[in-house]
């Protein structure tokens, strides 16, 4: 199968135009404008339109239950992204590239001022900076917690299995993907820059034992107090990841743990918030920022941005003026170009291309407009949806003949005032061999996770027409996670998640029913329509199998 590479696209959009030579074809296609400045997982097959997540940069159909692992653009988004677009193309028009730079420059601004807005940070000191994802995030993070110094860094990641399948490298300094944003081919593993990666130790803590459950929240704090205590004793400086909701819903090391390692030991240790996913509250983001941790957040996963867009925000501490830091590793070059940074990094800014990126640009202006009419909902509605959300799935999912729901993970209390800390939104299961009623492996998972975004009425002609319209129904689930790989044989899970953009939908989205309580009876209709297609999959697997090989 065919794929439209991320080098193509960039080549595609950088045509010469009548003002400027080096400015891209802002006249090419919204979708197209969107999968610029990133990497190779934005790359889009030619048969289906979608990235290697099953997303596309376009308005789909399908039922967006995937959104823990990447989002589709929708009509709102859509329209967040135009109007930047629009703003640019204008800008360029009056001025070509100047006119251009300067235009997104603005808009970057405009979107830090809108995160800090909207996440009720504008009281909180804390300066962002726009990455072209989660795990181009940790790169930064690693830099800025460096600084000046050539101290020699242990940095500490909690559940590897369960965050970007890239952090680990990017953790590392090493190259994650082979073509980066800047547009070149690297080799993956391969050192970024070579005095940073010599520097950094990195260590993992596993979340789960060999049955696939999660290790006792005491166990996993003890775990993490060992590696940063140990990595003190050497002389080096530490950072400890704290994953808050991973790609299964779990949050590991415990705030308190964390809280506590910090109060003993200061700067020396460094705390990296991973709330990728988007699904940590703003009281939660705040108190840890006011902290002084640092978050990493995306706006294409549980807000409903199409994938990628990253952000981190950085608190004092990190600022480059504090730790004496006059420029980024060269290597990072590859990644970031100097409007992504905010503008007190003077020094940080001049060691990096001018060029904006503008597919990162036009990502957060959709990202934005979900994330502003998320929080337009009135909170009591958004904590019913959420609420609808936890009791039906488990629920409704219980009706299916060959699923198994993963125990819920640990949620952050049950505070009403912190929402998404306070709710399951992510909901991981197995799925059933027919016959000996065995888990299926990853590889079966993988074929199950496309044919449910996919319409499948044609492969079954003999179906029902009660089940060819099951299966023609396009449904995204999450991506199959491996939770582990040992013993017997590995468990792996397949996931379903409730996103911000689809309560934004079932809380005022009249087309979906003409009241409050319609429009969520028409979310648990889609919840049942995602148990009746897996159950028609694996009744059929085999055959299935066959017939889309041919």
């Amino acid at each position: 199968m065919t794929q439209t590479s991320h080098s193509q696209l960039i080549s595609a959009s950088e045509d010469a135009s009548s003002h400027d030579s080096s400015l891209p074809d802002l006249k090419k296609p919204l979708a197209a404008l969107l999968t610029l400045g990133g990497d190779e997982r934005m790359d889009l097959q030619s048969a289906s339109g979608l990235n290697r997540y099953g997303c596309a940069p376009k308005l789909r159909r399908a039922i967006p239950f995937g959104n823990c692992t990447a989002s589709s653009l929708t009509t709102l988004g859509a329209e967040g992204a135009q109007r930047w677009l629009d703003r640019l193309a204008a800008a360029a028009e009056r001025e070509s590239k100047r006119g251009l730079d300067c235009e997104a420059e603005a808009l970057f601004r405009e979107a830090r001022l809108t995160l800090r807005r909207e996440l009720g940070l504008l009281d909180s000191a804390v300066e962002i900076a726009f990455c072209p994802s989660g795990t181009d995030a940790e790169l930064l993070a690693l830099a800025l917690v460096r600084g000046g110094n050539a101290k020699a860094v242990t940095n500490i990641i909690s559940g590897p299995e369960e965050v970007g399948s890239g952090t680990t490298l990017a953790a590392a300094a090493c190259y994650f993907q082979a073509t980066v944003p800047a547009g070149v081919q690297r080799k993956v593993k391969a050192r970024i820059d070579d005095a940073l990666a010599a520097s950094v130790e990195l260590k993992t803590i596993n979340l789960r034992q060999a049955d696939g459950l999660m290790f006792e929240p005491e166990e996993l704090d003890t775990r993490a107090k060992e590696m940063v205590e140990n990595a003190l004793l050497k002389g080096r400086k530490v950072i400890l990841h704290v994953l808050a909701h991973s790609k299964t819903g779990a949050h590991a090391p415990s705030l308190a743990c964390v809280d506590s390692l910090r109060k003993k030991y200061g700067s020396r240790v460094a705390i990296i918030i991973d709330a990728a996913q988007g699904r940590m509250s703003r009281l939660g983001m705040k108190a840890a920022i006011d902290k002084g941790y640092m978050v990493i957040l995306t706006g294409s996963k549980f807000y409903g941005g199409p994938s990628f867009s990253g952000a981190l925000f950085v608190p004092p501490e990190f600022w480059p003026k504090n730790t004496r830091q006059t420029k980024l590793p060269s290597g990072l070059a590859d990644f970031f170009s100097a409007p992504e940074l905010p503008v007190s990094w003077k020094g940080l800014r001049a060691s990096l291309s001018q060029k904006p990126n503008i597919g990162l640009l036009l990502r957060w202006g959709a990202a934005l407009a979900e994330i502003k009419a998320y929080y337009q909902v009135c909170g009591e509605s958004r904590l019913d949806v959420l609420r609808f959300w936890e009791r039906e799935v488990p629920a409704r999912l219980a009706a299916a003949k060959y699923l198994l729901l993963l125990p819920s993970e640990r949620v952050i209390g049950d505070d009403h005032n912190r929402l998404l800390q306070s709710k399951q939104t992510i909901f991981s299961f197995y799925l059933l061999n027919r016959e000996n009623r065995k888990r299926l492996p990853k590889n079966s998972l993988l074929k199950v996770f496309h044919w449910m975004n996919r319409n499948l009425s044609e492969l079954m002609p003999e179906a029902s027409l009660s089940e060819k319209k099951i299966l023609a129904t396009e449904i995204h689930v999450g991506q199959p996670v491996l939770l582990t790989n040992e013993g017997e044989s590995e468990r792996c899970v397949l996931r379903i998640a409730l996103g911000g953009a689809l309560i934004t939908r079932v809380a005022e989205d009249e087309t979906l029913g003409s009241c409050f309580a319609a429009r969520k009876e028409w979310l648990g209709q889609q919840i049942d329509l995602t148990w009746k297609k897996l159950d028609l999959i694996v009744e059929h697997f085999e055959k299935l199998a066959q017939r889309d090989a041919i």
